[in-house]
């Protein structure tokens, strides 16, 4: 069977190719089917090498860090490539001055390509790189995900001028409209309920923003369809040499570890079919696959950072200035692309400078370092996202497991003693701990009991890794969030307990032991198997019934082409300094959720108020309920001109969108103003520059 295994490992070359071919066709068709083009998709690619890659590899070859760290060239180059497009596009948008973000980057790319020839650089046969059978692995398993991403996520954000009437996610919205409102100012501003700073782990969004302008394609268009590919080949890259520094180049352990985190799913099996949720919370590779704009990106400046921190830690810290800023940046850009999981690596660096300080592997460089960290993670959870970041997380030792079957447990115990749960409940952290993981529980408690035996005498990578294994476990069942937001704790624990059960694989030796931790790896596997089951059957579904061979369910409120057009239509026909007001703040009839997002996420202009919710703790209620109720006022049929007209200049509104799908409001009182767009279910109306003339 082994020998079966490394033939296929080491063989076909040609069907490995095809494979991958035939993924990635079927994704461009699809992202072109749902809204985007070809024209677009190669444009994009090519800003992502004039103005990521090739300044990114001039600035880690200025800089020295590409020979400080050999290895570790790849994602230098994606940190110092983004971390210089994020910072030119805010000073340019600041400034008014796009053409610094537009020609600064050329100019670097310009240096990096003469640089290369005077160097005597030389292209690399794809010929001799896809020999590389660990190559080839690697490829298809990025090809894989990105077609399953293609169904996952792609199908299911079609416009609805592709597929009809559709229901657009309404978190994508959410991140498209954050992503415009950096094109209208900085710092941005909420574009859904103005007057209210955006308050938001937005690395993303940022990094979309610029990409946006510089390759003249629309945001909507990039987060939804073209950036996937781009941030799942950073991700694979960045894992795989993450991996290196931590294990060195033993390459079973290295595709073992990438492997491991998208083929290895909960004790779920066949459960995570119908919506391909983990009865027992794991949700690692949906996060990874379809989170691009949060946990994916994470990820990959995590694997940056980690990786940095390493490769100091291993000479003492004793490097230069430049690589400890350049850890520094990498430390920043985790913490605006996730600010909770860098607060958690943040505490694990301390826990293992408590160590490493001691034993004198870590010095004043190593404290500066630190002290640097923590003073960024201050100042960038107050500025950018304190106000939104913290509100509804409490502490409870149970919600995280009374949101599995264990449930029932928690019910049984305190069944027998009011408040039994939540002492026994360490015991059901464990157990729940197993769940999620089973593949990786037993190889991670085999490594962790050989690191407690020698805990004095662990290095700098263990140290961190245990650290924040722990850490984010405990932090996970020892929180509550309203919308499980904890959830991000476990998944940086589960990072680190893929790196470490890797590991502690080879602690395993034939018995009992062995059969258990195979028999979890077993159920993992499956259940993973199931999850991208789930993934291409939905989206099958998704699809067929946009092209009208299912029939599409009746819903109350939909997107669509009348929605798009309008929003569209404020894209093309107005500055983008305007505001309007809409009477569509919900995303349907029936839920009043407050989270309406599409108008400002097609147009990217400024509403006075599309949704309310993602606000809710960052502007006071009372900003937000007097909101609701001069929007309601202004769509109220019963308000006289004067009335509308007062509202609207109070609030700055020149234009007023109108869905006849929503059963708030009415354009009853607004017919006395100029229709300046009129569809079958959406009408805008403008709002004369002088009240007398309205009147």
């Amino acid at each position: 069977m082994k020998e079966r295994i490394l033939r296929i490992y080491r063989g076909f070359p040609k069907t490995a190719a095809a494979l991958c071919a035939v993924c990635l066709a079927v994704y461009a068709a699809l992202a072109v089917w749902a809204g985007g083009s070809v024209g677009g998709l190669v444009i994009f690619w090519l800003a992502i090498a004039l103005y990521i890659v090739l300044p990114g590899m001039q600035l880690a070859r200025l800089s020295g860090l590409d020979r400080a760290m050999p290895g570790f060239r790849a994602p230098l180059v994606i940190l110092l490539g983004s971390g210089f497009l994020a910072c030119a596009y805010c000073v340019s948008v600041r400034l008014d001055a796009l053409w610094l973000v537009r020609g600064v980057p050329l100019v670097l790319s310009i240096l990096a390509v003469c640089a290369w020839r005077s160097g005597g650089g030389r292209f690399v046969s794809p010929r001799r790189v896809w020999q590389a059978p660990h190559r080839r692995l690697l490829a298809l398993l990025f090809s894989f995900l990105v077609a399953a991403n293609a169904f996952a996520a792609v199908i299911k954000y079609a416009l609805p001028s592709r597929a009809g009437d559709v229901l657009i996610d309404q978190d994508l919205l959410y991140l498209v409209g954050n992503a415009k409102s950096f094109q209208i100012a900085f710092p941005p501003q909420e574009i859904r309920f103005y007057n209210v700073r955006l308050a938001y782990h937005y690395l993303t969004e940022l990094l979309c923003a610029a990409l946006s302008t510089v390759s003249g394609q629309d945001c909507y268009q990039v987060l939804a369809f073209y950036l996937q590919p781009a941030m799942l080949a950073a991700l694979i890259v960045c894992l795989y040499r993450f991996s290196q520094v931590f294990y060195g180049r033993v390459l079973r352990k290295n595709l073992l570890f990438v492997f491991g985190l998208f083929c290895f799913g909960c004790a779920g099996l066949w459960t995570i079919l119908p919506n391909g949720l983990s009865v027992f919370g794991n949700t690692n590779i949906t996060h990874l696959l379809t989170n691009i704009t949060s946990q994916t990106t994470a990820t990959v400046f995590l694997c940056i950072f980690a990786g940095m921190w390493l490769l100091a830690a291993r000479q003492n810290f004793k490097v230069g200035w430049i690589q400890l800023a350049a850890t520094l940046c990498a430390f920043v850009m985790l913490t605006v692309a996730k600010g909770p999981v860098g607060g958690l690596l943040l505490a694990g660096c301390a826990a293992s400078l408590v160590f490493l300080v001691p034993r004198r592997k870590a010095g004043l460089k190593a404290l500066a370092l630190f002290a640097g960290m923590a003073a960024a993670f201050g100042v960038l959870y107050m500025a950018l996202f304190s106000a939104g970041a913290n509100g509804g997380m409490m502490l409870s030792f149970t919600d995280s497991v009374s949101r599995t079957p264990l449930a029932a447990v928690l019910s049984w115990l305190d069944g027998i003693r009011y408040g039994l749960s939540a002492k026994v409940a360490p015991v059901l952290w464990v157990v729940q701990t197993a769940l999620m993981a089973p593949a990786l529980f037993i190889p991670w408690l085999a490594g962790l009991a050989a690191d407690a035996r020698r805990f004095w005498k662990l290095d700098a990578g263990r140290l961190l890794a245990n650290a924040c294994a722990l850490g984010g476990l405990l932090a996970f069942f020892i929180f509550r969030h309203p919308h499980f937001s904890q959830v991000y704790f476990f998944l940086l624990a589960l990072f680190f307990l893929t790196l470490l059960a890797v590991d502690g694989v080879d602690r395993l030796h034939r018995g009992w032991l062995k059969k258990l931790a195979l028999f979890g790896a077993a159920v993992g596997a499956v259940t993973a198997m199931f999850y991208y089951v789930h993934v291409f059957g939905s989206g099958a579904r998704y699809f067929l019934r946009d092209v009208g061979v299912l029939e599409k369910y009746p819903y109350d409120t939909v997107m669509n082409t009348d929605d798009e057009a309008a929003a569209l239509w404020l894209r093309d026909n107005t500055d983008p300094s305007i505001r309007f007001a809409t009477n569509r703040i919900h995303s349907d009839n029936l839920h009043g959720d407050g989270i309406s997002n599409f108008y400002t996420a097609l147009s990217g202009r400024q509403a006075i108020l599309e949704g309310y919710t993602y606000v809710a703790d960052t502007a006071p209620w009372m900003w937000v309920d007097e909101r609701k109720a001069d929007n309601a006022a202004i769509f109220d049929p019963a308000s006289s001109p004067e009335t509308v007209l007062e509202l609207c200049e109070k609030h700055g509104v020149d234009y007023l969108v109108y869905s006849s799908q929503m059963k708030e409001g009415s354009e009853e009182g607004l017919q006395f103003l100029p229709c300046v767009f009129t569809s079958d279910t959406v009408r805008i109306y403008q709002l004369p520059e002088g009240k007398d003339d309205a009147v």
